[in-house]
């Protein structure tokens, strides 16, 4: 067997599922510093699955970012990858999907939000005391290796939803509209989507 091989052995029996660029497989993941405070870790992947730096990837229901990568080689030969993986402040995983009309047009392997209001500082007319108005909520969401339905359009007009499920819980953000994108480098298809959501709410997960 080539050095190449048993490795991939290694990391088949000892490493944990992640997913990356719409593929799953398994990788071995330890704390990058002895106390692992900072929530850092050290990745040894397949050769055959690079991570892009900027990238995503997911375990379970943690969202990383890769800081560096690099591909371990020896006599010209890729052994494995290695990386740095930053825990994703603000990020949520499970299952991501976008809907249109009650049916899913694309899916997304994390998500990424962030929230604001319009809120404005008013003056009262005839009063000394300042405030600031209420506004209006919305929510930014960047999400991560989005993979169109097939034949589906991913940027057809009009407005649709995005259903975050996981552990039991189904967050759902109404009113979007995409604000950008770009491919992500990482598989074919696959892209970064930046969305706008008027709304945000919970929602009973059915049973089957």
């Amino acid at each position: 067997m080539s050095r190449r091989g048993a490795l991939e052995l290694l990391l088949r029996r000892y490493g944990e599922p992640v997913a990356y660029g719409g593929a799953q497989f398994r990788a071995v993941l330890r704390p990058l510093t002895a106390g692992g405070e900072d929530g850092r870790l050290l990745y040894a992947g397949p050769a055959d699955r690079p991570l892009t730096e900027g990238g995503r990837l997911t375990a379970g229901a943690r969202v990383f970012a890769v800081l560096r990568s690099d591909a371990v080689r020896l006599a010209g030969e890729g052994l494995y990858v290695r990386a740095v993986l930053a825990p994703l402040a603000g990020a949520e995983s499970g299952e991501i999907r976008l809907e249109r009309g009650g049916a899913v047009f694309a899916r997304a392997g994390a998500a990424a939000v962030k929230a604001a209001r319009d809120a404005r500082e008013e003056a009262p007319w005839g009063g000394e005391a300042e405030a600031v108005s209420a506004g209006a909520a919305r929510w930014e969401l960047t999400l991560t290796d989005v993979m169109p339905e097939d034949g589906a359009d991913l940027f057809a007009p009009g407005e649709f939803r995005t259903v975050v499920e996981k552990n039991g819980e189904k967050i759902v953000y109404g009113g979007c509209r995409w604000a950008g994108a770009e491919a992500s480098g990482s598989a074919a298809g696959a892209r970064t989507l930046v969305l706008l959501a008027a709304g945000r709410k919970k929602e009973a997960v059915q049973d089957g």
